[in-house]
């Protein structure tokens, strides 16, 4: 059976941090390889690197050094910092996340770290790509929803692939080299998140502009008018013998699950054509029972709707 998990690289130096973190980690059934040695984490990284969904780095000087490393190999990962945790925090959390008492306390590998890093890592982590997410260490019970969005903001940094086969314009503040790389990592990841998480990766691609609630007006009505003549349609067909009402209940649904249609409303289009067909029907004089037949078509759409919905949406 295929591993349908997502895989994480960790470098956390804070025991307890990296306590909190695995708990969390395989609670949401994530793959995970953890290291607190950074040229270990980097080596594996480089070897690993297409086999990688995430990062995950602490904040920290050290973890410069790894992006330093990734950057001189043109290879570029989504990333989640976890920063450091605010004042007060400590002790109010559960097993789940255990107090992180020695955040705030030098660790062996922060004092043996080279002398020449920079006091903060902000500079290169925002060089190393734009999209780099992150999380408050108190906050670490949201680490799969972060994760999520981490991947989400680096398949949609701007580089030469734009998930369609297609090419935009590169991104004007990467090298050649890197902007590639990045065209190859986004294809590699979306790919493969697609191919193991069935449409995760097409999850991913939807714009949010296009959803039904985000609408104008305007839109939205256009848009409703243009699912119920396509319902409609398939209505007027499903008991005949035509080849491609698949097809067309495949491109209904898919119109509705890009634009985030919920399926309540899908029934209400249902519903109000039911109503239609019985009106016309009392006017010819036939009988309305026909009606109950087409409860098969809304089972029928509905259901290929919520599957579509269930593949996509990302595993926790």
């Amino acid at each position: 059976m295929t591993d349908s998990r997502l895989v994480t690289c960790v470098f956390v130096i804070t025991p307890s941090l990296l306590d909190s973190l695995s708990y969390q980690l395989q609670q949401g059934n994530f793959g995970i390889h953890s290291f607190q040695d950074e040229r270990a984490c980097s080596k594996f990284i480089i070897n690993e690197g297409p086999q990688i969904d995430c990062l995950i780095l602490e904040e920290h000087p050290t973890s410069n050094a790894i992006l330093s490393r990734l950057h001189s190999q043109d290879i570029l990962l989504p990333v989640l910092l976890i920063t450091a945790q605010s004042q007060g925090s400590v002790g109010q959390s559960s097993r789940a996340t255990e107090p992180l008492t020695d955040l705030e306390q030098p660790s062996e590998v922060y004092q043996e770290a080279p002398q020449n890093q920079p006091a903060s890592n902000v500079t290169l982590i925002e060089t190393y790509h734009e999209a780099v997410s992150r999380l408050p260490a108190e906050a670490i019970r949201e680490i799969s929803s972060s994760i999520e969005k981490a991947i989400h903001a680096f398949l949609n940094l701007p580089s030469k692939f734009d998930g369609e086969g297609g090419s935009v314009a590169p991104n004007p503040m990467l090298s050649q080299e890197i902007t590639d790389s990045l065209s190859n990592q986004q294809r590699r990841l979306s790919a493969k998140l697609q191919e193991r998480l069935g449409y995760f990766g097409v999850y991913y691609k939807r714009d949010q502009k296009l959803f039904l609630r985000n609408m104008t007006k305007e839109d939205k009505k256009k848009f409703l008018a243009n699912l119920r003549q396509d319902y409609r349609d398939i209505i007027l067909n499903y008991f005949s013998d035509s080849s491609n009402l698949n097809k067309k209940i495949d491109r209904y649904v898919t119109t509705a699950f890009f634009a985030d249609v919920p399926t309540a409303q899908i029934v209400e289009v249902h519903m109000e054509l039911m109503d239609e067909f019985s009106k016309q029907l009392k006017l010819e004089g036939r009988s309305e029972e026909i009606l109950l037949d087409y409860r098969l078509t809304l089972i029928d759409t509905v259901a290929n709707l919520c599957e579509l919905y269930r593949r996509s949406i990302p595993r926790l």
